[in-house]
């Protein structure tokens, strides 16, 4: 009997292995895509991102009151880990590094508040903008921008304050003509009685204009400002004659 059990077992197929089932990769933090291909990519050292934000020129913030300076500090900051790729899990201990004095400071007394598992890049800017750049502060820029004028100043310089504080602009800022509209209404009433034969598709194109505008109001003024004009009865001399 045990002959003709070993037989009919012999005759049977082999069962196969269970295949051996990879590992699941990590796609969000490994995977990286290029356009068609996929490939998994290692994140650089700590130390390696600390070198790359110390060549970009990255600065110390230390606080103060003064919200555009905030502002732009945390900008940059993001700006400077997009341009080198710089992993999620670093940001927020790289921006801390960033902090300086006051700034510092503070940092602690949030990250003591909120609990080392708070402390999160995401967690990091919404608690910056709320101390150094809160609604109040950009209201106030809002209405800078809205009540900027040309004034004194020329029109390249008009332009970078203009554009420094037209991301505060609200919406002034939707489209691109508004903002040619409001940059119109800011111009020097000379300037802008002059440019405002033709229509400007963007902001760029009517200060092309206006500075042109500009130089040649100032040679006119050299020239025809050396001439000296004698009106009739006003500042006559005594040999002359008014006719």
């Amino acid at each position: 009997m045990l002959a003709i059990m070993a037989q009919v077992l012999a005759r049977l197929p082999a069962v196969a292995a269970p295949p051996v089932v990879p590992p699941v990769v990590d796609e969000a933090e490994q995977v990286v895509q290029d356009g068609e291909d996929a490939h998994v990519a290692r994140n650089p050292s700590y130390l390696k991102v600390m070198d790359h934000m110390q060549k970009l020129g990255t600065k110390f913030f230390s606080g103060g009151s003064k919200p555009v300076e905030a502002d732009q500090w945390i900008d940059r900051i993001g700006r400077n880990f997009k341009s080198i790729r710089c992993p999620l899990a670093y940001k927020k201990d790289i921006a801390v590094h960033y902090l300086d004095g006051d700034a510092h400071t503070w940092w602690r007394g949030v990250a003591a508040r909120i609990g080392e598992d708070q402390c999160t890049w995401a967690n990091f800017k919404a608690e910056f903008r709320a101390k150094y750049f809160p609604p109040e502060a950009f209201d106030q820029l809002e209405g800078a921008f809205l009540r900027l004028e040309q004034g004194s100043m020329s029109v390249r310089e008009y332009e970078v304050e203009f554009n420094s504080l037209k991301k505060y602009a609200g919406r002034e800022a939707e489209s691109e003509i508004s903002l040619v509209r409001k940059f119109m209404r800011g111009l020097r009433v000379d300037l802008r009685t002059r440019c405002k034969i033709r229509n400007y598709d963007t902001v760029a194109e009517l200060v092309e204009k206006a500075a042109e505008q500009e130089a040649g109001i100032s040679e006119e003024a050299k020239v025809f400002g050396s001439v000296a004009h004698v009106h009739p009865g006003k500042h006559a001399g005594k040999n002359q004659k008014v006719v």
